[in-house]
């Protein structure tokens, strides 16, 4: 048996046990296997002289290498490794968390521009989504070189309508605008057109006149239809709307180029969208507006919601529904409506709102918070999607947007027919119905023409207004008539129409006559371009009398 003091393995020779913190006795380590201390920063290496222990070799390199004990006589280098691994931890879960919003945003912006790229293609006249990636489509213009789309709006979608008799007028284009967009000048003009105005009918089975309003219905034969389009629906809109589009060129004398067809649900969705806008709010005749048409069917019962109230001018906050009832209010009369105020001029009133709601939700929809919000987005594109239709192509809309995005909001103005001290249109009766004239007689859009010609022209010769009449020699019905409407396309007046006989022809197409002794070189300038003639300061033929700048004579 081996006593407790005798040497152990390897020669290394046992301890004593001793208290704690004394020094304990030991053999001393033969030399030969004694080792050097390696410098700090370097691992141990075996003497070639020399042979150790390879687990106790292997034992002294797992240590870390700044092994230094702090001031309690501890060794810190376990407690470093620690940290290095609880910071290698933070450090993939950060990891982690970014991966899954990532992905989370990766998957949001693929579902928006999925569903973009569906409805685009569904509304888009040619294009989706993917067009508004491209430099666009040139818009088409005028002569003038202006950009004119017709936007209508009618109420399929309202069950108010849908549950009246006879349909409600689910098809009746009740809101009817023309927007002028001017790219060079940079400037839009937004026109009301009344929707009563008496026009004649194209083709229609309901009879050859009626108020403009039932013109698309006409055109796209849904005069007896649900609010429940068939499957032939697309091709019956795109000629409603046509059909439109050339009347409201004959009585405005402005081509429209393009159309947007858009009903109730559009609009409460996108002003919810985008938050709500704000309207300054004016009244007519009294300040603010009160109509009380929209609260006979109050949940507190009729008429105690006064969904269309406001007490005085001024700037209001307006969600969705309110923005609907604004652009629907007309004062049209009912048991309370004596309570009503701030709608003296009826439909003119409504649309001078309805005008000043699409600029205030333009506005908003363009602001760089709305289109960076997935969540506003995904609600503008459900308002969308199914409630809009036009004719524009996916490159078309790109420039369109293009333009309007660094469009000020000042250079969108509206433009009244009824405007104080410059009416053009009034009021009157047909056959029994409440209509909208011209004040240049019924039929005879010529005060219109004229008026819209100078309110949208960014010619410089209409500031001179020249007065000009055109006579037709030629012998072909309708000749004068269709150069008054050309003239009239370039904000001049032509306030005189009329035939003259053969023998006052010339020898070219037209003859120029200009009275105005020099006094308006910019308008003669620019009918000498137009006719392609130089003006005479001859004497007028001898059965011509006309006091009128100007006078054309169609050879």
């Amino acid at each position: 048996m081996r006593s407790n003091n005798s040497a152990g393995i390897d020669g290394f020779v046992r301890r004593r046990r001793g208290t704690i913190g004394q020094a304990e006795e030991s053999t001393p380590i033969p030399e030969r296997f004694l080792v050097s201390t390696p410098e700090k920063g370097s691992r141990l290496k075996s003497p070639s002289s020399n042979i150790v222990n390879r687990d106790v070799q292997d034992i002294l390199n797992s240590l870390p290498e700044d092994n230094e004990p702090d001031s309690s006589g501890r060794l810190h280098g376990h407690k470093k490794k620690r940290d290095k691994k609880n910071h290698s931890t933070k450090r993939k879960w950060i990891i982690r968390v970014v991966l899954v919003i990532l992905v989370i945003v990766l998957c949001v912006a693929g579902y928006l521009a999925v569903k973009a790229f569906l409805i685009t293609d569904k509304v888009f006249n040619g294009g989706n989504i993917l067009s508004l990636i491209t430099p666009g489509t040139p818009l088409k213009t005028d002569s003038q070189g202006r950009t004119n789309i017709v936007l209508l709006g009618t109420s399929q979608d309202d069950s108010a309508h849908q549950d009246a008799s006879g349909g409600g007028g689910l098809w009746l284009t009740d809101s009817i605008e023309l927007m002028s967009i001017n790219q060079k000048a940079k400037t839009v003009k937004l026109v009301g057109i009344p929707r009563d105005l008496w026009v004649a009918l194209q083709n229609c089975n309901v009879g050859y006149y009626a108020k403009i309003n039932a013109v698309y219905e006409c055109g796209a034969n849904l005069q007896d239809s649900s609010g429940t389009p068939g499957s032939n629906y697309s091709t019956q809109d795109t000629a409603g709307a046509q059909q439109l589009m050339t009347t409201i060129g004959q009585v405005t004398g402005i081509t429209p180029q393009y159309f947007v067809h858009a009903d109730y649900t559009v609009l409460k969705q996108a002003v919810d969208a985008v938050g709500g806008v704000d309207v300054n709010i004016v009244g007519d005749g009294a300040s603010g507006i009160y109509d009380t048409n929209f609260d006979w069917d109050c949940p507190k019962g009729p008429y105690t919601c006064k969904n269309v109230y406001y007490p005085n001018n001024g700037v209001y906050h307006l969600d969705g529904t309110q923005a609907l009832f604004l652009s629907r209010a007309r004062a049209d009369g009912g048991i309370y409506s004596y309570k009503d105020f701030g709608l003296a001029q009826g439909d003119f009133d409504r649309q001078a709102n309805q005008q000043k709601i699409l600029i205030a939700l333009q506005a908003k929809v363009k602001s760089a918070s709305v289109l960076a919000n997935p969540v506003t987005l995904n609600n503008l594109l459900d308002a969308f999607g199914n409630n809009i239709s036009m004719d524009l192509s996916g490159g078309e809309v790109k420039t369109l947007l293009t333009f309007t995005k660094s469009l000020p909001n000042s250079a969108i103005s509206q433009v009244s027919l009824v405007q104080s001290g410059s009416a053009v249109v009034t009021t009157g009766e047909v056959d029994g119905q409440s209509v909208v004239l011209p004040v240049s007689g019924t039929y005879d859009y010529s005060s219109i023409i004229n008026y819209l010609a100078k309110q949208l022209s960014t010619n410089p010769a209409v500031a001179e207004g020249a007065n000009i009449g055109v006579y037709n020699a030629s012998g072909v019905a309708g000749a004068a008539a269709n150069e008054q409407t050309k003239i009239q396309q370039l904000g001049l007046t032509v306030d005189t129409v009329g035939d003259a006989a053969s023998a006052d022809a010339g020898s070219g197409t037209y003859t120029l006559y200009d009275q105005s002794k020099g006094k308006m070189p910019k308008t003669l300038a620019q009918l000498q371009t137009t006719l392609g003639v130089k003006a005479t300061t001859a004497a007028l033929p001898a059965d011509i009398t006309s006091a009128d700048n100007f006078v054309i004579v169609i050879n």
